[in-house]
């Protein structure tokens, strides 16, 4: 198990940007829309800078991920200690200084059909017209550590990763980060198993993308833990532990040691066979790249598994993008949307 990852040799601005090109608009968009509400809200924008002072930055904690890697089990671990609390996919890089963070954040998890707890309930800590940074700065005066679980899954995997790079680079360069891995093949077969979903494709395009975004915050940020789901053992939990300078004794009641699944070729859709057999292969090495990460002999390792991943992904853009496709896509969300409104009424009693 390695810890703490090498300080940043790069140049200050580093390219971050692997994201799909084809949503260049929506990104210039956004970020005019960042400007105009930093400008109208000059007390928000002072408790950001607030927040990233290197005092609060020692304070800031970020589990990372790809979808079904551990990162909600790790998250459910930091959240036993009563001195952290980790939010759940609360996106800080895609909320954009909106107003009503808590009622949107608590709205979400709330159609999930879950009961409030730590895990997914953000409390009254802030008012409630009031932004994410606002809500972050109350958590930080109540919490020793505080920060989001940001799982990249089968939505906008194109978008996402540069974008929460960029920010992250920008407010939290100097938080700890904790990066979970885990094998392929069941992180890309979960969502089928556990949600019922057909379509894995964007599954697998997320599963790249948040690998390359993985690799790029080992290289980039200071603080740093990678975390191989088959190998959590106790190096695991004091790496952990180092990194934040603070025990979590009942993390290692929650974060367990998965093993790769037996291998099943016919598991896997015929569209993804060839995808999925070029990672699994992949695997072992990018753990081991991850793992030795601290030197400058580490980095050409890093950018030839970045360049393979590229390829990949690039391979499943006629898969992504053709008519057929998006109509699939669109099939498997409003079935999703079904089958959660199904167990949201059983659940009621209808």
């Amino acid at each position: 198990m390695s810890g703490p990852g090498p300080v940043d040799r790069r140049p200050s601005n580093p390219d971050l940007d692997f994201s799909d090109h084809r949503y260049v608009a929506s990104r210039l968009i956004r970020r005019a829309a960042f400007g105009l509400r930093a400008a109208r809200r000059p007390a928000t924008m002072a408790a950001l800078v607030q927040l990233t002072q290197p005092a609060q930055q020692s304070r800031m904690v970020f589990v990372v991920g790809a979808a079904r890697s551990g990162t909600t089990a790790l998250q459910t671990g930091l959240n036993t200690n009563e001195d952290v609390f980790v939010l759940g996919e609360a996106f800080f890089f895609w909320e954009n200084l909106r107003r009503g963070f808590r009622s949107r954040y608590n709205a979400k998890h709330r159609k999930f059909g879950f009961p409030p707890s730590k895990q997914n309930d953000c409390p009254p800590v802030a008012g409630a017209d009031d932004t994410w940074v606002d809500t972050l700065a109350a958590l930080a005066s109540r919490y020793r550590f505080v920060g989001d679980k940001i799982p990249f899954g089968g939505y906008r995997a194109g978008q996402w990763p540069s974008e929460f790079l960029a920010f992250q680079r920008r407010y939290f360069h100097g938080a700890a980060y904790f990066l979970t891995f885990r094998n392929p093949r069941d992180a890309i077969l979960s969502p089928r198993s556990t949600f019922g979903i057909q379509n894995l494709v964007p599954w697998a395009r997320s599963y790249i993308a948040a690998q390359r975004a993985l690799i790029r915050l080992r290289r980039m940020f200071p603080r740093t833990v990678p975390i191989f789901l088959e190998t959590v053992g106790p190096e695991t939990f004091s790496a952990i532990e180092q990194c934040l300078d603070h025990p979590i004794p009942h993390l290692s009641l929650i974060l367990r040691r998965m093993d790769a699944s037996a291998c099943d070729p016919e598991q896997v859709p015929p569209e993804l066979r060839e995808t999925v057999r070029d990672l699994d292969a992949l695997y072992p090495a990018l753990c081991e790249a991850v793992s030795s990460a601290g030197d400058r002999r580490s980095d050409a390792p890093l950018d030839l598994l970045d360049a393979r991943l590229d390829g990949f992904y690039r391979r499943l853009d006629p898969l992504y993008y053709s008519v057929e496709a998006r109509l699939a896509r669109l099939r498997s969300r409003v079935a999703t949307a079904s089958r959660r409104a199904r167990s949201l009424l059983q659940q009621s009693g209808y």
